[in-house]
């Protein structure tokens, strides 16, 4: 996979509004989660405290998190061989920032479960460490994003307060 494939609507919308209210309100957020490796290991500042923000690791036998595979499975994946890695959310609240910085395994899939937002929220990427041009894709809810996991990328949060929730699905082909 060298290309970047949107599918809109992924999920059935009464699902996908299940899901962002679950993912929100009922499903604990750890703060502290960073895709910036400068800052990881090292003493906080306050400076740094803008590239932190909320992650859930889902376990991959959670009924919803086996059937979500599923489905991205057989939607995207029917012949080949692949491994999820690891299946979790990204909280990212005003001012709480992704850095660009590439994945594990060999794709990254996003899902957007957030009402639409046009204050931000953008997904950015970069189709390799040397290209300085920079896509912004943006954040639609119940959109589905499937990436090479060596192309950089960062999830801007919103602008306007609301928080910005993805679910990262981390693939092995």
């Amino acid at each position: 996979m060298n290309e970047v494939i949107i599918k809109d609507n992924w999920l059935p919308n009464d699902l996908c509004n299940f899901l962002y209210n679950n993912f929100l309100y009922q499903t604990p957020h750890l703060y502290g989660h960073t895709s910036n490796d400068a800052i990881v290991g090292k003493e906080r500042t306050s400076e740094d405290l803008q590239h932190f923000f909320y992650k859930h690791e889902f376990d991959q036998n959670n009924t919803m998190t086996n059937f979500l595979c599923f489905k991205l499975l057989s939607d995207y994946f029917k012949n080949d061989r692949v491994r999820i890695l690891r299946v979790y959310i990204n909280i990212q609240h005003k001012g709480q920032n992704g850095d660009f910085h590439t994945d594990d395994g060999t794709t990254t899939v996003l899902w957007f479960p957030c009402p639409t937002n046009s204050n931000g929220g953008y997904f950015e990427y970069k189709k390799n460490n040397v290209d300085l041009e920079t896509v912004k894709i943006p954040y639609v809810q119940n959109r589905l994003i499937m990436f090479p996991a060596y192309f950089p990328h960062q999830g801007l949060a919103f602008t306007d307060g609301t928080p910005r929730i993805s679910l990262a699905f981390k693939i092995q082909r």
